[in-house]
């Protein structure tokens, strides 16, 4: 009976042993798939993360593009304006010129105008004069006769 009870001791004890040695080790394989469940969560994340991080820089690159290009646009529009405005003064600047060299043969044809009106101011002067000689010299002639 004693053997018997020490038996059953036994073999309550290497049940218990191996009840806990398999609960223990389902537990670690519990843990254990637990633990690798969540590091290849962890993992997906972090990949996630990373996917989302680099679509991020990606869409920060698209942004980036998109200003420098808005920029480049910018500059175009402003060297384009520039340019016209620049077209423009040239333009204003040649009419300036042709009206200055309207003004000038203007001037010219006025000032030949004055000379020809005093070169017809003289010759009328020194027509009158020989007149007034030929006047006199008939008089004279008269007044002998």
């Amino acid at each position: 009976m004693g053997n018997k009870s020490n038996r059953d001791k036994y073999n309550n004890n290497n049940n218990k042993t191996t009840v806990a040695t398999k609960q223990g080790s389902c537990n670690n394989n519990n843990k254990t798939r637990d633990l690798t469940i969540t590091n290849s969560i962890k993992d997906k994340d972090h990949h996630h993360n990373n996917k989302s991080s680099s679509s991020s820089s990606s869409s920060n690159n698209n942004n980036n593009n998109n200003s420098n290009m808005n920029n480049n646009n910018m500059q175009q529009q402003q060297q384009q304006q520039q340019q016209q405005q620049q077209q423009q003064q040239q333009q204003q600047q040649q009419q300036q010129q042709q009206q200055q060299q309207k003004q000038q043969q203007q001037q010219h044809e006025q000032q030949q105008q004055q000379q020809q009106h005093g070169q017809q101011q003289q010759q009328q002067q020194q027509q009158q004069k020989t007149c007034k000689k030929n006047k006199l010299k008939v008089k004279i002639i008269r007044n002998i006769n």
